[in-house]
């Protein structure tokens, strides 16, 4: 059976990778919190609301996902952030220290030619002890929790998916015909299959690719209401909102401990609304006719549950009425694609997140070698490092016995 010593190496190796991190994920809960607290402050007033128009869901994506970029360029830089280093545990000498325990008897220094001979490698024994603890602690609750929340996601998109039942294609309909219409005056690449549930109660996007009507949509709705309905799902696919959204759900589910992350979803499915309403008021003959679907497909969803993709009308009460304002007073904005100053903006907001908002380590940054060992004796089981005053003396028996090996991790 392999000694402790042999997997010293090892063991450091894994600590100081989740030490690494644990410390990424701190710096990220403090950038998501400068960036997305920052455009809320911008939105929050008519001013920056008028600043921003045209441009909602495009600014609150990259919000989501601005603060995963900076925090991992800051963890593979080497220089410190103009604001410092917020510094956890900042007492600890070295990052992490792996202890691991030797018999007394093991290491009482023998002389052989004038050197210190290595110690009998049946002396190490199998006690392990990691100092600190708590980031191997508080690693493991994340772990456990984001992967537990992460499968509740999808569990849930799942039911929902056997929820509305099996889904019948719809292409052979009128409607069928109005979405190939559509595909062909706004130029969307590929195949959106157009299908129909019993079950459902709200039209819906599904994935990239797909557009699920409830079974009275067909019923209900005259060919240009139903025109109305289509483009505005089709505009989803266009946006590629579905994968947004499923993107949201899974950095909520990984980064719970950031509340500002759900806010910043709910702001990017209203913006996408609003543009989507935008989009498929432009290519159907008669805008207005969006409103009162919108109005309709509520009524039949007033007593559904909300759903995990992006529904016509899952967002209701003051949302909505909104959405139907816009539509009936001519207020739509469209949201085309950022220009060069917007480019411009989100490049120079990610330096400055680099450059000058602080990160999370744990620990000191770095030691000198020389302050805790100045001696180290390759062998057959690994590296031993003796503490200075723990060193045996050549030439003559030392009379303190060295009672611990360590194993020094550094995360430059």
């Amino acid at each position: 059976m392999p000694h402790v010593s042999s997997f010293m190496p090892l063991i450091g190796s894994a600590v100081h990778i989740v030490n690494a991190l644990l410390e990424w994920l701190m710096t990220y809960a403090i950038h998501s919190t400068i960036l997305i607290g920052s455009l809320l402050l911008l939105t929050s007033t008519a001013a920056g609301r008028r600043l921003v128009a045209g441009h909602g869901s495009a600014l609150w994506r990259f919000a989501l996902v601005g603060a995963l970029v900076t925090s991992s360029l800051q963890a593979v830089r080497s220089s410190a952030p103009v604001t410092g280093t917020l510094r956890l545990d900042g007492d600890t000498p070295a990052r992490t220290m792996v202890r691991v325990e030797v018999t007394r008897e093991a290491l009482t220094p023998t002389l052989r030619g004038g050197r210190p001979a290595l110690p009998d490698r049946q002396s190490i024994s199998s006690s392990i002890d990691v100092s600190p603890m708590w980031p191997l602690l508080l690693f493991g609750v994340w772990l456990v929790t984001a992967s537990i929340m992460t499968l509740w996601f999808f569990v849930a998109r799942n039911r929902f998916l056997r929820t509305i039942g099996p889904r019948r294609d719809a292409s052979h309909t009128l409607a069928g015909n109005a979405l190939r219409y559509l595909q062909r005056e706004s130029r969307f690449p590929g195949i959106v299959r157009l299908t129909v549930s019993d079950r459902l109660t709200s039209p819906v996007a599904l994935g990239s690719d797909e557009i699920c009507l409830p079974a009275r949509a067909l019923a209900e709705l005259d060919p240009i209401r139903m025109e109305s309905i289509l483009a505005h799902e089709l505009a989803h696919l266009v946006r590629r909102d579905p994968s947004w959204l499923t993107a949201a759900r899974v950095l909520e589910a990984i980064f719970f401990f950031q509340p500002l992350n759900i806010l910043a979803r709910r702001r990017m499915q209203e913006s996408a609304e609003f543009a989507s309403d935008a989009w498929a008021s432009t290519r159907v003959a008669r805008p207005l006719d969006l409103a009162h679907c919108l109005a309709r497909v509520a009524e039949w969803t007033i007593a559904a549950p909300r759903l995990p993709v992006p529904a016509m009308a899952e967002r209701r009460g003051p949302v909505l009425v909104r959405r139907v304002e816009r539509l009936t007073t001519g207020r739509v904005v469209n949201e085309g694609t950022p220009g060069r100053a917007l480019r411009l903006s989100a490049v120079v907001s990610l330096v400055a997140l680099i450059l000058l908002a602080p990160r999370a380590a744990i620990g000191a940054d770095s030691t000198e070698r020389g302050r805790f060992f100045n001696a180290r004796v390759q062998g057959s089981e690994g590296v031993l490092m003796f503490r200075r005053s723990e060193l045996p003396r050549a030439g003559r028996q030392s009379e303190k016995q060295v009672e611990a090996v360590l194993v020094r991790v550094q995360n430059k």
